[in-house]
Order: structure tokens, then C-alpha cells, then sequence
């Protein structure tokens, strides 16, 4: 594929400076004085011209080649990058995305431990280079939503706990002992929760948005 892409350009680079003399030898011009002297005016009209179809055509073939070779790379290269957002999907579903980042409130609200396995598995899978975009913008939106969920994940780690009988169920939230420890800082924590929840709702739906438009899914 490489071969043939490079085959392409410099066989339009060779018609193209090649075919510019044959249409000079239409003109009489100085420049083309000494070409005309070569050729002693001995090439019939009609031969002249369908040189110039032959190259124009090889030269149109060239091109049409050339345009094959960048679309099926780009068509492979959908492929890929549409394998990546639907991992992205199943990852992280739209559900738990809204739910979790666009209408949670860290401040009052509280959320099981799947939240946080969710955001765990997305990080350690989305830190590979094979799930990365081949398109640029794309990956630029990735990059910024990973970086947003470490974020996340870091003050999660640090700043959440249990809450104990929750009728049995493995809920978590902003641990409350730091109200009263530190007031300010707890004010902080849920500001910073809520604006990268924030944050990372915008990204996934501007992966999404753009990705179906860009990949037709």
C-alpha cells in the first residue's frame, strides 16, 4: 500500500513536468525554440496530440490512484477508531455517564462502589495504546476525559467513605468526618467533585457527538 502511494506521487511528478514541454511544442515561444530544433519538426501534428492524451490520462490515472489508496487507508482507519469508541461506550455507558457525572451532586448525593469500579476500569483500560484515536481531534477529547477521571479518581480515593447500613448495600459518598475537621477543605472537595463530574460529562458527550458524525456510529 505504502509502494503503491509512493508510486503514485512520483509518477505524477514525472507527467506532469513531461507534459508541460509537449504543450509548449503547440506554441511558438523562445523557450521551446531549441525543443522544436530537437525534434526538427518532424513529429506529425496527430502524433504530438495523442502523446498529450496518453500522458494527460496516465496523469488522471495517477491521481485516481493516489485518491483509492488515501480512501481506503481512511476507510481502515474508521475501522479502528470506531473500535475504540464503542469500547469508550461499553465502558462507560450513557446511563451511568449521566447519572454519575451530570446530575450527581458529591456535595448530598452518595453512590455505589460500582461507580467507582466503572471509573477504575476505564482508566486502566483507556492508559493503553491500543485504544487510542487515530483521528486527532478525537483523541485530543480522549486524552482530556482520561485526565478528567484521574482526576476524579485521585480525590475519590482520598476523600470518600462508606456508609455504613446502608441497608445493606455498598454505598459511598464525600466522607462527612471532614466537615468537622476541616470545613473549608470539605467545601473544596465537593466544588472540585462536582466541576470534574462536570467536565467529564462535557467530553463523553462531545466524543460521542462527534465520533457518530465522524464514524457513522
Amino acid at each position: 500500500m505504502k509502494f503503491l502511494e509512493n508510486l503514485s506521487k512520483w509518477a505524477t511528478w514525472i507527467l506532469a513536468f513531461l507534459i508541460i514541454p509537449l504543450l509548449g511544442l503547440f506554441f511558438y515561444t523562445p523557450e521551446y525554440e531549441s525543443i522544436k530544433k530537437i525534434l526538427n519538426y518532424e513529429i506529425p501534428f496527430s502524433l504530438l496530440f495523442l502523446l498529450i492524451i496518453i500522458m494527460a490520462l496516465l496523469l488522471i490515472s495517477s491521481q485516481v490512484t493516489l485518491y483509492i489508496i488515501k480512501l481506503r487507508k481512511k476507510i481502515s482507519f474508521n475501522d479502528l477508531d470506531r473500535k475504540v469508541l464503542n469500547e469508550i461506550k461499553e465502558l462507560v455507558p450513557m446511563t451511568y455517564a449521566r447519572d454519575f457525572f451530570e446530575r450527581m451532586d458529591f456535595g448530598s448525593g452518595k453512590f455505589p462502589y460500582e461507580n467507582i469500579r466503572i471509573l477504575h476500569s476505564f482508566i486502566e483500560t483507556e492508559g493503553n495504546p491500543e485504544f487510542e484515536f487515530i483521528d486527532n481531534d478525537l483523541e485530543e477529547i480522549r486524552i482530556s476525559l482520561l485526565e478528567d477521571y484521574k482526576k476524579l479518581d485521585r480525590i475519590l480515593a482520598e476523600y470518600v467513605a462508606r456508609i455504613p447500613n446502608a441497608n445493606s448495600e455498598d454505598y459511598w459518598r464525600i466522607d462527612k468526618c471532614l466537615k468537622e475537621k476541616d470545613y473549608d477543605l470539605y467545601i473544596k472537595i465537593i466544588r472540585d467533585s462536582n466541576q470534574v463530574g462536570t467536565d467529564i460529562w462535557e467530553n463523553y458527550k462531545k466524543l460521542v457527538e462527534i465520533g457518530r458524525k465522524r464514524l457513522g456510529k
